[in-house]
Parts: structure tokens; sequence; C-alpha cells
């Protein structure tokens, strides 16, 4: 484990980078990595570079430990204090700190806020430990948090700013200066840049950190990452907070589209900008001169204006939007949501949302109907798109601006601190737009990724959801707006995955987690898609590292066998506990009937009960067990139906009696069920924590409820053996004893099938961010290929209409479809294998075993084990055993249809593909877009099929390609609307097909000199076996032009010496493939036979084209056939359609279409 650490973490591999480290629970990978840290910090630190420790729960950060088994251990505490540092809170700096400062402080900083401070700090302190106060202590906080501690703050870093000219001299007074010290010790992040090694939870990471003697900044964003070493522990369960953090985000930055794109739009009309503003750096004049056509800031922000001037024309934005309210009751909504195409859920069930200018009105209708808009103007899907294209492109220019201000700031002052959030601040303060409006804009710039290359010049693609977010637009109307519709927009431009990213692009993540490699993008990160986009960076351990690693841990826990038994049980009451089924439980007709009745008739509820009874039966008959928890997704509540406290209570206490344990329960010879049990919640969890732990060292039998949620990932539940001389010591040969206070595990578990791992939408309580969170779960599924794109939008569709309802307190809404489950997919398999995994941790994180381990378990949870793959993920004896198992009678999950799985994949890729490639055709072209054109038909001229190797090494563009379920050079599909509507089917033959045969490549390599030009370029002359090949969208609409084009402009310039010129010009790119000179223009056509145009709309195009570049005439040319044909030359001559050059049956050249055109050029000429 140590050489596998220094391997992945130290610079022998890379700077950059994500490596999943995943050794089991109990095996001392926590206790490695801090050996790891301690050892290394100085060398890996001596540059700058900082250490992170990061986790999901901030009382599991190993601060202490690392402290105390090795800086002090190691005579260092020194170098710990100088070197290591806790970011907490800001509320949490002041509770543990203020009252021990509060005599230092100066009466300047004694503002009102201070004292309230003070009063609450002392509150909290008298009250935390009350039960009864938790609320109150709760409140308490909320001031603090909210209120009083930024206030407080704010009032330090006003003084600080004013006093002290930079960050440096800020500090340098709180070091030196005694008056200021205890802004240091009340704030000990002052000292950030200080330190080399920090401890801090996800969200706090997530969070911006408060230094108080510079602006705040975000750690991902800040240069204090870059290159950092991060070790992320639990860090597949850091994916829910991240997630958490960022739909937070997104609904509370919510804006109104139309109002924001007004808002930047007058400001251009009336603003003049400041020279410093429009002044370019000297770093700007240099990409000037790489990228001569890089705009101005003048230009950039001339461009804005122009841009914003045409969408408000258009759209005719300056008068106001009202929904045609005729008919529908008053604050309605309906909403679209957008990920790479448009769901609607639209008021009447109406498929359209149009609009209708009304001048005589004075406003701008929006309508529900079921027919398509008369044109793009009418649509306000096409004004949203305009809208977005805008806003996205503006932001791109914005974070132009800013790099541009933010390196004149460097050239030419001497506060070489400013940062560039301060200067994106700097420029967006010019638009005099709302904070709302603002703090949009800027958080979506800054969680941006940049696709970064090492060579400019390479395409770099990701079409991911994780890249490019969702959004969706909620049309409301009120009665306090009543004139106008608010068009509110909620933004989910990031994702976990997305930040993940941007932290191993920039410095090394080492994930840790006994999980971290399991298959669930619903309860994992996406694996797959983090492998594809790092590509070389993502790394693994090799096969004999795992075989090492395996051998390790079987050294340090040998198989049990004679010294420790595990015994597995599974409850199979799966549909309906029976009378019977409580009689046997009682022994007792009487107590059964009794109980059974006073039960909610819920055969599921009554069944929770049944399974809840049984297992504790087991902990009161079996005197080994002296811990039993008891794992749920529910707590006990008194008089809740489904689950009623009191109920829970008289089974237990007819339990102790039918079994005859009454007398372990008793108190001064009093028998009390309270006794015997423990209910663990979230709230004043370390206190309760705190007290079972004590029960159990006192040798107590216990019973401990609680649910996966409370006690998932990286809880310890370890307490001191009351009996030593009963348990079972396991060391590995050699090693010293690590656990000399004999801390044990708890022996008994029941794990129930946990459920709410994805959000019900079927909720008549579903709340915004519960709704947001679905979303994301099914653009994760998606991209994923579990469901189809049809599957997603009738769910998203569902999910919307219940959100609706239950705003308005209707009842929910049910699915008018029949839903494929999502509960017996793989990914949602291994989402519930990794509960389990994590809370049979809970029993396995010591070394000090009982000698018998109890494992009680529903047996719904037994398919979804089975799909653990046990050759690469090295498992706990205890969860083998328990998966090993087997069932008296036979539950399955449905087979993994991978087929299915590809399917939906392609085709999720292939519209996404198409949607690319209509953008570029339906905008107008720049020169960053023809560059990005040529380089894509280049690549597919290079890679029509990839190899796996391949896709590794060329990792940034791989998502232009389906991938295939086995290797092969071919495959079939069936399309509509221009490939709008794309069906890849792999078991099934459809009537198109990608491949060598259609693409023709093989006929092109007859022509003379072709193969040998194709074998020099590197392009691909055959269609090799492989696992990816271009989207249907791409193979038709680029590969196949491009290899007309390439081909033609071969035998023109090799065996007609007539040279091909391109056509640069923004306004007429792609009218014609290329130009002979500026009169004469040459198209060439990637045909089969009898495919020549002649219908009169197709001439009409191609004389529009002609006459807008005032050229004379256009050789329209296919370049192979298998029959003779004439040339055909329109009326006027202006067009001349060349049917062939090469005949493929007499291997010969046209000589009559070579003389045509040569004649045609010498009468040009003339």
């Amino acid at each position: 484990m140590k050489e596998i650490l220094r391997k992945y973490c130290t610079d022998e591999i890379g700077e950059t980078g994500l490596f999943l480290f995943n050794p089991p629970t109990g095996t001392g990978k926590t206790y490695r990595v801090l050996e790891f840290i301690f050892n290394n910090y100085k060398t890996i630190c001596k540059d700058g570079r900082k250490i992170f420790f990061i986790t999901n729960l901030k009382k599991n950060l190993p601060y202490e430990e690392l402290r105390d088994n090795f800086f002090a251990h190691n005579k260092k505490l020194n170098d710990f204090d100088k070197h290591v540092l806790f970011i907490d809170s800001n509320q949490e700096f002041i509770l543990k700190n203020l009252l021990n400062v509060e005599n230092e402080i100066e009466d300047y900083f004694k503002t009102a806020d201070y004292y309230q401070l003070i009063k609450n700090c002392r509150r909290i302190k008298k009250h935390e430990s009350n039960l009864g106060m938790l609320d109150v202590v709760d409140e308490f906080k909320r001031q603090i948090r909210e209120t009083y501690e930024p206030n407080f703050r704010k009032r330090i870093t006003e003084y600080l700013q004013k006093h002290f000219p930079n960050k440096k001299e800020r500090l340098k007074a709180i070091q030196q200066n005694k008056k200021l010290n205890w802004i240091g010790k009340l704030y000990p992040t002052v000292y950030t840049d200080k330190k080399k090694i920090y401890f801090l939870s996800i969200d706090k990471f997530f969070a911006k950190n408060s230094t108080l003697i510079e602006p705040s900044y975000y750690f991902h964003d800040n240069a204090i990452s870059k290159k950092g070493l991060l070790f992320i522990d639990e860090f597949d369960s850091t994916k829910d907070s991240i997630l958490s953090n960022i739909i937070d985000k997104g609904i509370s930055q919510k804006v109104d589209f139309i109002q924001m794109f007004n808002g930047i739009h007058l400001s251009l009309l009336n603003n003049v900008f400041p020279q410093q503003i429009i002044s370019e750096s000297q770093e700007w004049k240099r990409k000037k001169e790489l990228f001569k056509r890089i705009l101005s800031p003048q230009e950039q922000l001339d461009s804005f204006k122009s841009k914003a001037d045409k969408i408000c024309k258009d759209f005719k934005l300056k008068t106001s939007y009202k929904t045609d309210n005729s008919g529908i009751e008053q604050d309605s909504r309906s909403l679209l949501f957008h990920d790479f195409r448009y769901h609607s859920v639209l008021q009447g069930d109406k498929k359209y949302i149009c609009i209708d200018h009304k001048p005589e009105l004075g406003l701008n209708q929006i309508k529900f109907q079921d027919f398509k808009p008369a044109n793009k103007y009418g649509s306000v899907i096409a004004l949203l798109n305009s809208i977005k294209g805008y806003i996205n492109y503006f932001q791109k220019g914005i974070k132009h601006l800013a790099t541009n201000y933010h390196d004149l700031k460097k050239e030419t002052s001497i506060d070489i601190e400013y940062s560039y959030e301060s200067a994106l601040q700097t420029i967006l303060e010019e638009f005099s737009l709302e904070p709302k409006h603002k703090s949009f804009l800027i958080d979506n710039i800054l969680s941006e990724r940049s696709l970064q290359s090492y060579d400019e010049n390479k395409l770099k693609y990701d079409l991911s959801v994780y890249q490019n977010g969702f959004r969706y637009y909620d049309f409301v109307d009120s009665e306090e707006h009543d004139t106008v519709t608010k068009t509110f927009i909620y933004s989910f431009q990031n994702s976990p995955e997305k930040f993940i990213l941007k932290l191993a692009e920039k410095g090394k993540v080492i994930g840790i987690s006994a999980t971290s490699t399991l298959e669930s993008v619903t309860g994992n990160f996406d694996i797959n898609y983090l492998t594809s986009q790092l590509g070389e960076k993502f790394y693994q351990m090799t096969n004999e590292e795992v075989t090492h690693l395996r051998k390790e841990f079987d050294q340090q826990f040998p198989k049990y066998t004679d010294k420790v038994k595990i015994k597995s049980e599974w409850l199979e009451q799966n549909n309906e506990s029976n009378i019977q089924d409580w009689i046997n439980l009682f022994g007792d007709e009487d107590l059964a009937n009794e109980i059974f009745n006073k039960l909610h008739p819920n055969p599921f509820y009554r069944n929770r009960y049944f399974k809840v009874a049984y297992v504790f039966k087991q902990f009161l008959l079996k005197d080994d067990i002296q811990s039993f928890l008891c794992m749920l997704n529910a707590f006990p509540k008194a008089y809740s139906p489904a689950f009623d406290e009191n109920h829970l209570i008289q089974i237990f206490e007819y339990l102790a009696e039918v079994t005859k344990t009454k007398h372990l329960f008793e108190i001064d010879g009093v028998f009390n069920i309270s006794r015997s049990y423990i209910i663990i919640k979230s709230k004043d969890f370390d206190t309760q924590k705190e007290g079972l732990l004590e029960r159990l060292e006192n040798g107590e039998k216990l019973f401990i409820i609680s649910t996966y949620q409370t006690l998932g990932a990286g809880q310890n539940l370890q307490y001191k053996a009351p009996k030593p001389e009963n348990m079972v010591k396991f060391l590995k040969k050699g090693a010293s004893d690590w656990n000399t206070n004999n801390k044990t595990d708890i022996n008994a578990i029941y794990l129930d099938e946990p459920t709410h791992l994805l959000i019900n939408a079927n909720n008549k309580e579903l709340k915004e961010n519960d709704f947001a969170k679905y979303l994301f779960q099914l653009e994760f599924l998606q991209e994923h290929g579990d469901i189809s794109m049809y599957h997603l939008n009738q769910e998203v569709k569902f999910a919307f209409k219940n959100l609706i309802s239950s705003l308005h307190t209707k009842g929910i809404i049910q699915r008018s479809f029949k839903l494929e489950s999502l509960y017996k997919k793989y990914n949602y398999s291994q989402h519930v294998s990794k509960i389990i995994i994590q809370a049979i941790g809970r029993l396995c994180r010591t070394n000090f075993k009982s000698k018998n381990i109890y494992i009680y378990a529903d047996s719904k949870v037994y398919p979804h084990l089975q799909t653990v793959n046990t050759d690469r993920q090295i498992c706990l004896w205890e969860f083998l055993n328990l998966k090993n198992t087997k069932l008296s009678s036979n539950i399955e999950l449905d087979k993994v249809d991978s087929l299915e799985v590809y399917q939906n994949s392609a085709n999720t890729i292939s519209r996404k593909t198409n949607t690319l490639i209509k953008r570029f055709l339906e905008t107008e072209w720049s020169v960053k877009s023809m560059d990005e054109w040529k380089m894509l038909r280049e690549m597919t001229l290079y890679f029509p099929v990839m190899t796996d190797d391949e896709a590794i090494k060329h990792s940034r563009f791989r998502q232009l390609y389906v991938q295939l379920p086995q290797t092969h050079n071919s495959y079939s599909y069936d399309q509509k609307g221009d490939y709008d509507e794309i069906d890849i089917n792999f078991s099934v033959e459809q009537p198109f097909s990608v491949s060598e045969e259609s693409s023709r490549l093989g006929k092109f390599m007859q022509i003379p000199g072709v193969k040998d030009f194709f074998i020099e370029k590197k392009w691909a002359t055959e269609f090799k076996i492989g696992r990816y090949m271009l989207t249907p969208s791409l193979f038709n609409n680029i590969y196949k032009g491009a290899l007309g084009e390439v081909v033609g402009k071969y035998v023109f310039e090799k065996h007609l010496d007539i040279e091909l010129k391109e056509i640069d010009s923004e306004g007429c790119f792609e009218f014609f493939d290329y130009k002979i000179n500026d009169d004469v223009y040459v198209d060439f056509k990637h045909w089969k036979e009898s495919s020549f145009f002649s219908a009169e709309e197709e001439k009409e195009n191609i004389y529009n084209k002609l006459n807008t570049l005032e050229a004379e005439k256009v050789f329209i040319i296919n370049i192979l056939s298998e029959t003779d044909y004439k040339v055909i030359p329109s009326n006027d001559k202006r067009i001349i359609e060349i049917p062939f050059l090469y005949n493929l049956n007499s291997n010969e050249f046209n000589k009559e279409a070579f003389l045509t055109i040569v004649s045609e050029l010498e009468y040009a000429d003339n």
C-alpha cells in the first residue's frame, strides 16, 4: 500500500490526473495516506504546492490523527502548528474561538453585532447539551451564520483594507501588531497561504475561502490548488454533497432571462466604457500576433452591441411578453427543459409555444398551440436559443475582457495581488446589471471548465451533460406582474464530474474509498466519463498491484476460519408477512394477533415491522451479540402509520418477555425496554454516539436503530471491548499492535433494502430541489445509456407535472405510460451494493473481532450484490460471506441488456452530434467556426473508425463516436427528418449503414494515385476493425463530403494540373468546396448512380450562391460512376454538371469531362 501511494501520489506519473484508491474498509488506508503526507509533505510543497485532505463530513477529517500519530509522535508539534490548517466555517471559528479572545479585542470592533455574537456563543455553550433546547440552539447558530458573523467580519476586513495597502501588509500586521493578533486566533484562515497542508470538508472546499486579508476565493479556481495534491476521502459519497451545492446555487440564482438580456443591451446602448477597459494589455497584443483575427476589447464590446441589436430587433424585445391567458387559470406555470433538445410541459398540454406580435396591444403574446409557428421569429424556443447563444457569447467575451484587464493590472500596477475574480467583477460592474444577474454570470464563467489541449489546433469536444449541464425555463404569470410573463431560467451549468475534472486537470486528485470504482452514476461519479476525458491521466492500479494489495489484505485479515465465524442470513418475507409468521415469531397466537391487528394493513409497513422484530429477537436470544446495528431507510416515529415507534416498543417488550430476557434490561430490578435499544439520528449525533459507545464499553447489550443516511460512509462506531478475553485479534506477522486500546466493532447487523436512492417523482410533496436532483439523475442515467431519450423525455414531463401539482397542493399526477423500472438496472444494483458495502464497513473498523459475527439482510438485496465484480474489487470477508450465502428461493435481477445500453448511448450521442452540426450550419460562420469545421473534416478522414487505444489517446473527441458492443467496421441505422430522429439498433438490420461500402472509400482508392496520397496524409484507406465509429450525422454530413472534396481536389491538381483554392470568406464559406479564381467555383459531390440533381429549387439555390459571390460559373462534379453519362451544362453555362470524373468499370478518367473543364476555363480566361 505504501509503494502504491508513493507511485501515484508523487510526480513519478505526472503532476495532474485522477487516481482511485480503493482498499476495503479497515485496512488502514487513511493511516497510510497520513503517513505518506507526513513523510513527503516537505518535498511535495517545496515549490509552493499544497496538500489538501477533503472528506464528506467534517467530523471524519483525520486532523488530530495526523497531529498525534505522526507529528507529536515524532516530536514535531511545532511543525504541525506551522504547516497544517483545519479550515472550518466562519460560524464554527466564532463558536470555538471568540470567547477565548474576547479580552484581546479592541473597542473599535465591539459593535452591536459583536455583542450579539458574544451573547449567542454563551447561550449555545450553556444549552447545546440539552436535547430539549436543540431547536433554540439552531436558531442562535442561524443568527450568527446569517447576520452577526458576516457583519462583524466585514468590520474587520474594512479596517484592514483601510489601514494596510495589500495582503502582505495586512498579514504582517496581524502577525506583529499585538492589538491585532486576535484576528489570526479567531480566524486561522488568515494564514492560509502560509500553510502547506489543509483539512476541510467537501462543502467548504466547494464554497469560498474567506481569509479577511484578500477577497474571498474558490479553492478550485485559485492558484492555491494549482498542481496541488488533493486527497478526497469517501470519494464517491462526495458526489452527492457537490450536487446538493450545485442545485442550491442553481435554484437560488434563478433569473428572468429576457430581463437580464434587456439589461445587458440597455447598458451597451447607453454606457461609455472607460479607457482602462478597452486598452490592450501586452499579453493581449502577444495573442493577437499569434491569432491574427482576435478581437480587440473595443471590437468585442462593439460585437456585443451589434449581436444584441439584432436579437432585440428580430424578436421585438422592446415590447413586453405576456401569456395569452384566455381560458387559463391565474398563477399558472409552463416549463421548458433543455439539455441538448427541448422537452416541454405547456398549459393545456399544448405542443408548441409561440409568439404573436400584437403592436396594437403594445405587447408580444405568448401562445400555446398544437401547430408550429409560421417562422423562426414566431417561436419562443428560437427566442430563448438566441438569448442563450448570446449569453454564452457574452460570457466568453467578458472572460476575455476580464483576463485582459487582469493582465493590465499586473503590467501597470504594483498591486500584484489583484485577483482575476476582482477583474471579472470590475468588467461586469460597467454594465450596471442587477446583483442577481451579475452573480448568475460570474458563477457561470467561473464554473466553466477549459477543454485544455497542448495543441490549440486539436479538436476538443465534450458533448456530455456533465460538461454542458442543462437548464429549464419557467414561464410564470402572477397578479404581482399582471402585464408581463416572467421567463425564469434555472441554469445548472456545473456538475460533480465537471468539478472533479477541473481539479484533476489542474492538480492531482487521489480518490479514496472502498467503493470508488463501483459503476453507478447515481451513487458515484461516472467513472467511464472521467476515464474518457482524462485519457492517460486517469490512473488505476495494475493487475499486479491489485494482486499485491489483495495479498496484503489476506495477511492482515486472514480468512476467519475457526477463530471467527461469519453467519449470514437472508430475510425472505418479501411480499407480506402473514399471521403465521407472527405466531412463529412470538410463539403465542394471542400476542401475535394483538400485534398484527394493531399494525397498518399496508403489506409493506407490516413487513418492515416484522423484519425489525425478527432481528431484535435474534439480538435477544444470542448471548454473544453485545451490539446490534439495525440499518433502515426510515426512523420509527410515534404515531406514524408507516412505522410507529409505540408499536415497535410494544413488540420489543413482548419479545423480551417470550424470550425470557427481560432481566438483561433491568435497573434496580425494574425492567425498562428503553435500556435495550437506542435510535441514533443526525440531530445531535455526536452526543448520542458518545452515549451509546459509553454504554457499550460498560458492557451493556444494545440494539442500535439508525438509517443508511445517518450512519453511512465514514462513520466510526468502534468501542473498547468490555471483555477482551472473549475476542480474537488479527495482526500481520511481524507488525506492531496498533490497536492497543483493544477497540472492537459492532458484531451484528441487519441490512434493510436501501430505498430512496433515486428521487421519487411520484410524490405530492415534490420540492424544487428534489425535482432538480431528479433531472440530474435522469441525465446521468441517459448519459450512461441506462435510459433512452424517449424514457428521459417522458420522465421529465411527468416530474414537471408533479412539481406543478405539488406547488398547487393538488393530488399527484399518475404516469400515463408504462415505466420501465429503473430499479432493475445495473446502475441501481451497483448503487445498492455501494450502500451495503459501506454499511458492512461499520463492522470492520478494527482488528479485534468477536468470535461470531452475524449479518441479517433483506433478501431483495441479494441480486444487487451479485453485480459486484470481486476480481478487481477487494472485498471484506463479511461482504463476501453475505454475497455468497444462497437464498432458499430464487430472486434474480433482469439480465443486464448490454445491447440496450450501447443503443441508448449511440442514439443519444448521434442526436447530440446532429445538434452540433446544425449549430454550425444554421449560424453565421466565423473564423473560429470555419477552422473548427475544417478540423472536424480532417478528424473524420483520419478516424472513420477508432480502436480502444486510439480512443484513449484521442479522448477529447471520442464523444463524437458511437461505441459498438463489439469490435466491427460497420453498423446500421434508420433516420427521419435529416437526422433529427436516429434509430441505431445493433441487433436488427436497418436500411442505412455507416460502413466502408456506404462511404465508397474502397472505390475512391481505385483512382490512380489516391491511395498513396491518403497514405502520405495518414488518412484512413479502409474501415479497420474497431470499437468506435462516426455517428450517422458526422458520417453523412462531414465524412462523405470531405472524401469527395479531398479526392476531387487531388484529381484536379495531379491529373488536370488545376490548383484549387480554399474559400475563407466568412460570408460564403461552404457555399461551394473550392474556387479556381474569384469567378469560377467547384463543388464536388459524393453521389451514387442516378443521384444527380435536377430539381429547379436546387438550381435556384446554386444560382443564388453564384449571384452572392458575383461569380461566373460553378462546376458541380460527381467523382465516381460505373456508367458513362454526358456533361450537362445549364442553358447559360453558369452551372456545368460533370456526371463523373472516374469510371469504375473501365478504370478510366472521363476524358470528355476533362476536356469540358479545360475548355470552359480557357473560355472564362478569354
